[in-house]
């Protein structure tokens, strides 16, 4: 490749002489840095373009070598080079049908594979903690109410570290009624994440299948202290209305703490986020979680329950206390998610995200007082 050389270069029209370029292709040479003003001698011409491999699903894929082109500075009286060579680029399989179709998908993939990692870690503690109090199973006690916390909340903070979604329908619903969530997304949402639930449960399910059995007295009794393993089963001597409160306020505290933890005040990563994620549900379990089992999540509760009505529990996970699954770990958890995101976003939120902030936004814009706007911004005392 020619390589024009400094000498003679015009210093007066920023350019080299017409008898310095020895070739006579266009591509040779690139025009000079943008520091350098007025006309250039050196036209260059867009780089070819990649080959491409055109399979059946028409999916363009980069191959092979690109060329591309480092130059050096050019400053008068100095000598400038122009390198052209080939450049091994990592294939860029972000386009084509199968990279779409794979991107739709996606979200509710996350919000299926955060619930199933969530019911499995989780409903395996429950699992662990109970079946190895009988000693025809286990020695000794293999788990504790720390132990069973710290599986929730493992479960749960790595769903949000993975996959970075809602995985859970109350949080979906308080997302798109306050956040501007696309309720258009709600169903499919909801739908992945009972999916999820459920798909998680089978797994623990069959992994202590036969302690289960031992625990239970045969693989063809299933009774209520073994469907609280997977579902929550409330204790026998609360009332319907401390059932509902408890699912209430746990909902509400994890709403509040996630809030908190998005909040760009604090300015947190995603990881970060994920691990006061797993402080804040590590304290609703040690606080909240005895008497109701802290479902705060309609489908790690609901998921497990379905499953289990399909594998021998039958009616008795729905009838328990009157339809108990309903009116408390889903109208509670989704009233109190609703409860929680309102009074943050109400009392705290100092985003632009929050249907409380449009609407003081839509409120103040725009109020005349002697001909001159007021009230269009508020001074901040932080």
């Amino acid at each position: 490749m020619a390589v024009p050389v400094g000498q003679g270069y015009d210093e007066k029209h920023w350019q080299y002489p017409a008898s310095q370029c020895t070739s006579t292709s266009s591509r040779d040479y690139p025009p000079p840095p943008e520091t350098l003003r007025g006309p250039s001698p050196l036209p260059s011409s867009p780089l070819p373009r990649p080959p491409v491999s055109r399979g059946p699903s028409t999916n363009l894929i980069h191959t092979g070598q690109i060329p591309q082109q480092q130059q050096v500075p050019m400053f008068p009286g100095q000598k400038v080079e122009y390198i052209t060579q080939p450049v091994m680029v990592p294939p860029d399989y972000r386009v084509g049908r199968l990279w779409r179709a794979r991107s739709w998908f996606w979200e509710y993939a996350g919000e299926f594979f955060g619930v199933m990692m969530l019911v499995m870690f989780g409903s395996a503690a429950n699992c662990q903690y109970n079946l190895s109090s009988d000693t025809r199973i286990s020695p000794s006690p293999a788990g504790t109410w720390a132990s069973l916390s710290l599986g929730w909340a493992t479960g749960i903070s790595l769903g949000v570290l993975l996959t970075g979604g809602h995985i859970n329908p109350a949080v979906t619903l308080a997302m798109a009624v306050w956040r501007g969530f696309p309720w258009r997304k709600v169903p499919f949402y909801i739908l992945a994440q009972l999916l999820g639930g459920i798909v998680g449960a089978a797994i623990v399910y069959g992994n202590y299948l036969d302690a289960i059995d031992i625990y239970e007295g045969g693989r063809h009794i299933r009774t209520l202290k073994t469907a609280g393993f997977f579902g929550t089963v409330p204790l026998d001597y609360l009332s319907n209305m401390t059932c509902f409160w408890d699912e209430f306020i746990g909902t509400a505290l994890l709403l509040f703490g996630l809030l908190a933890l998005l909040d760009k005040r604090n300015g947190l990563s995603p990881g970060l986020v994920a691990i006061g994620f797993f402080f804040v549900f590590v304290g609703i379990a040690a606080c909240f979680g005895m008497q109701t089992g802290f479902a705060v999540n309609p489908a790690r509760d609901l998921g497990p329950r379905i499953f289990t009505s399909m594998v021998g529990y039958g009616v008795q996970v729905y009838n328990l206390r009157k339809q108990y699954w309903l009116w408390s770990p889903v109208f509670a958890t989704i009233m109190g998610a609703q409860f929680g995101t309102m009074m943050f976003d109400i009392f705290l939120d100092t985003g632009d995200q929050s249907i409380v902030t449009k609407f003081m936004q839509k409120a103040y814009h725009g109020r005349h007082r002697g001909g001159q706007i007021v009230n269009q911004t508020v001074p901040s005392v932080a």
